[in-house]
Formats: C-alpha cells, structure tokens, sequence
C-alpha cells in the first residue's frame, strides 16, 4: 500500500490557498479533526484508488510509481469534488462533506471529466484541426493523415491515448507544442510544464518530462484556451 498522498497537506512554507489539490486538503483536515471514523475510511478509500492507479492505468505511457499513484488519486478526488457539488457553479462542498460522502464517488466524478473534458475533447480538436490543415513537406502531411486515422480510430474506440505514439509528427513543426499534446493525450491526461510556459508566453527552458496532475476546473480551462490556440502555434 502507497504512502498516504502527500498532497493532501501543505508543507511548511506552502501557500494553503494556492496549494493543490485545496478542496480535498481543506475536507480531509475538517473530517480528521471532527470524526477519526470517517477520517480513517477516507483515507483508506485513497489508499485503495491509489493502488488502482498502480494496478491498471499510466501516465506519459509508463507506470505510475507510487508517489505519483498517490498523488494523482488526490488531484482526481479534488477536481471530482470540485465539479461533484459546482451546483450552483463556483460553490463547494461544505467542510463537512466528507464526512457522510465517499471519495470513491469523488475520483469517479473526475476521471469522467479527464476522459470527456481532456482525452476525447483533445482528440476531437486535433481530428477538426487536422481536416483543415496543409503542409508543402510530403512528409509531415503523410504524418497529419496518420495522426487523424489513428485517433478517429482509438477515439471510436474509447481509447484516444493510444494513437498518442502518432502525435510525434507535431514536434517536425513545434516540440514545445508536441510535448503539451502528448500530456493530454494520455490515459492519465496531465498537465505539461511545456503547456503552462506557452500559455504564459515563457520562454525560458522547460524540462521536457515535468507536468502537474489535474486538479482543477481551472486547469480543464486552460487546456481547451491551448487547444484553441494551437493551429497558430504550428502554423509559426
């Protein structure tokens, strides 16, 4: 069994309103301090989908270690419980949510929404980009036909990620550009440091493998406005 994920609490010196994932921090903290039960189930309920991660699912196309299972078990629950309760939208479950609601039903809620709002939403975006667009260099053409085949494919077949090895033929034009799509387009979606620095318009140096797990409806904002900008990276 994983440690117990380390994101659920803030370090020292870490911000509490801008660590993630807050919510499922700030519900874990209120049902240890209220009721050591609920606590304890809560966080064996972690525990258990940590291990699910592990068992049968990966991230950038490899195993999760389990640091990382942890972590993306909590980042799940967190954005799960954020789109969960969001009625009416901006609000959040009440501190004492956890008490009498499971987080199994929390990581349920937001795997649904990285498989719709991410895995399938990028592929869609990238079949409709791909229908319009043109290269003079017969190569990368060959390549945009491959990439569109494969991924109406595996998108029919519910499993988008795995024309993912496809996508490579993105990095002949941008690599910052492809290395953001390979991250989305993954079984565990996940957000590249390549995709935060192009929406900030960084230029400084980004390490190729570095990502966050998604956590946050602000997150799923942010990749559909790289989505959208996405025809003109490539088109530079």
């Amino acid at each position: 069994m994983p440690e117990r994920p380390r994101a659920l609490l803030a370090a020292a010196d870490t911000d509490p309103q801008t660590a993630r994932p807050a919510h499922l921090r700030r519900l874990m903290e209120y049902v240890r301090d209220a009721d050591g039960i609920a606590y304890f189930t809560r966080s064996r309920e972690l525990a258990f989908l940590a291990n699910a991660l592990l068992a049968g699912c990966s991230v950038q196309s490899r195993p999760f270690t389990p640091q990382e299972a942890s972590d993306a078990a909590a980042s799940i629950c967190n954005l799960g419980l954020e789109y969960w309760t969001a009625t009416p939208p901006d609000t959040f479950p009440p501190d004492s949510f956890l008490i009498d609601h499971d987080l199994v039903t929390a990581f349920t809620v937001g795997w649904s929404v990285l498989y719709q709002d991410v895995s399938v939403f990028v592929a869609h975006q990238l079949i409709s980009m791909l229908d319009d667009v043109r290269c003079v260099d017969g190569d990368i053409q060959r390549g945009f036909v491959t990439l569109r085949r494969k991924l109406a494919l595996q998108r029919d077949a519910g499993t988008p990620w795995l024309a993912r090895d496809a996508a490579e033929v993105l990095a002949m034009l941008d690599m910052t550009a492809w290395i953001s799509v390979r991250g989305l387009l993954d079984e565990c979606p996940v957000v590249p440091a390549a995709l935060t620095a192009i929406l900030e318009r960084r230029t400084t140096p980004v390490s190729p493998t570095a990502f966050d797990f998604i956590s946050t409806a602000a997150q799923i904002a942010d990749i559909r406005t790289f989505m959208r900008k996405l025809p003109d990276i490539l088109s530079r």
